[in-house]
């Protein structure tokens, strides 16, 4: 094949070797570590309140018509209202936002992968940090949106897959999905609820292609130099544009859409 395909772009000239592009069969999800048993973990909150989240996954950019590869499913949470009461009310609020003009999971997506440890959502299209007076604000819809930094903790560990958490200290909507037990999480993240149903389609996102930052194939190779390459080729069409976020937002940025359709809360 000459040439590769990156998000539905043909770029001449260049090869897929590696885990970028759509018509790259080298792709495979890293393998993640077992979770032990739920009733051995000690890790289960209360659930108080269910909430759904209706997603999207387009699965490949090579067909005249998106929805003939995207996967549509619901995955439903369980808050855990009682250990983490201030974190689940912040995500109940993005989830069953009922004025058009409030930020919502409703447009928001799920954008980013720590290989084989958790996936990360909930990043709201149109709610962004800007300046202002000074400081920092989220603002949404050209209105500046009251959100406050979150510092909650509880007995909680992220022992186990498909855990809830939040990131202490960030005042945003996002949220991350374990899975696998990831330690590293305890003491800046907070767990504050689990996915009750839909564990398939968390499974399809983590299943995405997503940027590495390293290479997937053995050193030396051709694949792998083909993979710096493309790598090299990359970090510098950003920095040509003047895109200075590219070393940080691109490692773990999944190649492909996961969209939140449509959120509530389940009765």
């Amino acid at each position: 094949m000459q040439g590769t395909e990156i998000n539905g772009k043909k770029l001449d000239g260049i090869e897929c070797q590696g885990s970028r592009g759509n018509r790259c069969n080298v792709w495979s999800p890293p393998e993640v570590e077992a979770s032990p048993p739920i009733e051995k973990s000690g890790n289960r909150g209360v659930v108080t309140t269910k909430v759904f989240l209706d997603v999207r996954v387009i699965k490949d950019y090579t067909g005249e018509v998106l929805e003939d590869s995207a996967v549509r499913g619901r995955i439903v949470i369980g808050l855990y209202g009682k250990d983490s009461p201030k974190t689940a009310e912040q995500f109940l609020k993005f989830a069953k936002a009922d004025d058009a003009s409030d930020p919502s999971y409703n447009s928001g997506m799920f954008y980013k992968h720590q290989a084989g440890r958790w996936i990360e959502g909930g990043k709201i299209n149109g709610l962004n940090l800007e300046e202002f007076g000074g400081g920092q604000v989220y603002q949404y819809l050209n209105k500046i949106v009251n959100l406050n930094p979150i510092l909650e903790a509880n007995k909680l560990a992220h022992t186990r897959k498909n855990l809830i958490t939040h990131r202490k200290f960030n005042a945003g909507p996002e949220f991350a999905i374990t899975l696998s037990p990831a330690p590293e999480l305890d003491g800046d993240w907070t767990v504050f609820g689990e996915v009750l149903e839909g564990e398939e389609m968390v499974k399809a996102i983590a299943d995405l292609p997503f940027v590495t930052g390293k290479s997937l194939d053995p050193s030396g190779t051709i694949a792998d130099s083909w993979w710096k390459a493309q790598n090299n080729y990359f970090k510098g069409l950003a920095k040509q544009f003047g895109d200075s976020r590219a070393n940080k937002m691109y490692p773990g940025k999944l190649l492909r859409r996961v969209e939140i359709v449509k959120c509530g809360v389940l009765g």
